[in-house]
């Protein structure tokens, strides 16, 4: 009871955006690591992208890195999917709004 107790009180802590990968329409399930070819051949093409720039600093010199972001939006009431793109693997994947 204890231990039950214990995982549920550390449960909450989780972010609600964060996911380990999803299913999409086809029922295939993407994870991070996968690549942009695994995603297309199992999900299709986005519904939508978008970029940002991060910087990094490597050796003090202040770089931005391209990251693509890839839209799905699954059907209606369900939340969109945001997969981050880096080197043409997903590096990241994050519950969107829900679809109305």
């Amino acid at each position: 009871m204890h231990l039950s107790l214990t995982f549920l009180f550390f449960l909450c802590f989780i972010p609600a955006s964060f996911a380990e990968g999803f299913r999409c329409k086809t029922g295939q399930f993407i994870k991070t690591g996968d690549t942009v070819k695994d995603v297309i051949a199992k999900c299709g093409k986005p519904d939508d992208k978008s970029f940002k720039y991060v910087e990094v600093v490597k050796r003090d010199k202040v770089k931005k890195l391209k990251q693509i972001i890839w839209i799905y939006k699954p059907g209606k009431f369900q939340f969109e999917q945001h997969l981050t793109i880096y080197n043409r693997k997903v590096t990241a994947i994050e519950r969107g709004a829900r679809i109305k």
